[in-house]
């Protein structure tokens, strides 16, 4: 049976806000389907958000060309090995027929294996083309023979393509549009980020003001007094001893969900918006007025991004560290950590460590294994687009004893009571695929956002320092 599209499926708007085109779509009611009748698996990839930002980077670092296409009605492709029928749509029965329904031989929208089948789909074409998918992520595409280099991020149906002659991406365009209706686009917003460049100075910039705009809106707080910090240094947030129904009308886990997704392209955000995050189940007025501060925050910020550009020979470094016990009601520490590439930043995070650690440097020993796991994975997703690292990655931490527990098992009555998947990191060390190095806190602050609050002088230049600035504009984003 269909269903009817919603108000956002029917309007299709440009960068600025402009109404692009309006659409419509018959959609299947998915929630009618039974499983192990109707489908089998579901899943379908998207690329991640590391990997995205890790070609982009590389863009800006080589000065390659981008280009983007859309694949119109995608899922209409992809080829049903299920049995099912459809109810004719109300309002357009065949008169006389009513009673009548179609059998699907290719996929609709709505259906719950659609994207799996897309996904097969295009897989199978472009790997025929001669592109490689990747192990580590499936949805990003590597070419590379005889100097000529092409990587292909898929998003549904969106694709981002980075090259380094057109000459290739004008040949897999034709082969795809033999198959697909393909509609090539200006590469200045994919998937919601909106992608600046500066060719000449080989700058490229993803920022989110469109989404921020909307997110002040939903929330009412477009016309709020902006502040300079989104945390307050002076204070930690505990959970709630006294919440009250009647206090809390503001759409408080709404909030915290738009916020998460914000810091696809706002480290700066990372630390404030996990701790509003962990007091979702049970909010108060201190909560509500902290989720407030950040939205103040996003307000004087909203054309803020991250910037990539100043190249190091796409090496990777990586900065960890824990704030040891920090979290009041549970005493366990948390992990702050960024991973730099090219003058940015491409992955980043602050979490609770699963773990109680009994001393400092045991806090900051399991945030050093917590990010050894991610480098393992981005190294691997170098390999796979054939920019392999050559050395290995150093990885920044500012204690000594966790330094030198990396590499020997030393104080051994201290520490033998650390759980041995903690000890991956010394694996990785002595394998030369990391290399663990002391910086003095000083030299740190990129990483120090992301584990506690900040006032705002300190704020302000560990901000700079993981490359988040106000994007220049208007600058030319075509290729």
């Amino acid at each position: 049976m269909p269903r009817k599209p919603s108000t956002r499926d029917a309007v299709k708007r440009t960068i600025v806000g402009l109404i692009e085109r309006f659409r419509a779509r018959l959609v299947a009611k998915g929630f009618s389907q039974k499983a192990g009748i109707d489908f089998d698996q579901t899943f379908s990839p998207v690329v991640k958000y590391d990997s995205l930002r890790i070609i982009l980077s590389i863009a800006a670092a080589e000065d390659l060309d981008l280009f983007q296409f859309d694949v119109s009605s995608a899922f209409l492709y992809g080829e049903l090995t299920e049995e099912i029928y459809l109810e004719q749509p109300e309002g357009f029965s065949v008169k006389g027929r009513e009673g009548d329904v179609y059998r699907l031989h290719k996929c609709l929208y709505g259906l719950k294996q659609a994207g799996r089948v897309w996904n097969t789909k295009f897989d199978s074409l472009v790997t025929t083309f001669g592109l490689v998918a990747s192990t580590v992520d499936p949805c990003v595409y590597h070419y590379q023979k005889d100097g000529v280099f092409l990587i292909l991020c898929l998003w549904v149906d969106d694709g981002l393509l980075v090259c380094n002659t057109a000459q290739l991406v004008s040949d897999l365009f034709s082969y795809l549009q033999i198959h697909f209706e393909i509609k090539p686009k200006i590469v200045d917003r994919f998937v919601g980020l909106h992608i600046t460049r500066d060719r000449t100075n080989r700058k490229l910039y993803v920022s989110q003001p469109s989404y921020i705009a909307n997110l002040l809106s939903a929330f009412n707080m477009q016309n709020c007094d902006p502040v300079s910090t989104p945390a307050d240094s002076n204070s930690r947030l505990s959970a709630s001893q006294n919440p009250s129904d009647s206090l809390i009308k503001f759409p408080y886990r709404n909030a915290v969900g738009a916020l998460i997704h914000l810091c696809v392209t706002r480290p700066d955000l990372n630390f404030a918006v996990g701790q509003v995050a962990k007091h979702s189940s049970n909010p108060d007025k201190s909560h509500i007025n902290a989720v407030k501060r950040i939205l103040a925050y996003v307000k004087g910020t909203a054309n803020y991004g991250i910037c990539f550009g100043n190249n190091n020979n796409n090496t990777l470094v990586a900065f960890c560290d824990a704030d040891y016990a920090g979290d009041t009601d549970t005493r366990r520490s948390t992990t702050g950590y960024v991973v730099m590439l090219n003058g940015g930043p491409v992955t980043w995070g602050s979490r609770q460590q699963q773990c109680v650690s009994l001393s400092t440097t045991e806090a900051e020993y399991v945030a050093a294994c917590e990010r050894t796991r991610q480098v393992v994975w981005l190294r691997n997703l170098f390999q796979d687009i054939g920019l392999v690292q050559k050395t290995a990655t150093v990885l920044f931490c500012y204690n000594q004893g966790a330094i030198h527990l990396s590499k020997n098992p030393e104080n051994h009555k201290r520490t033998k009571h650390i759980e041995v998947q903690y000890h991956y990191v010394r694996k990785s060390q002595s394998d030369g695929i990391i290399s663990v190095q002391y910086v003095s806190t000083k030299k740190t602050t990129c990483r120090r956002v992301r584990k506690k609050a900040l006032p705002r002088d300190a704020f302000e230049i560990s901000r700079n320092s993981i490359s988040v600035f106000s994007i220049p504009g208007p600058i030319n984003s075509t290729d």
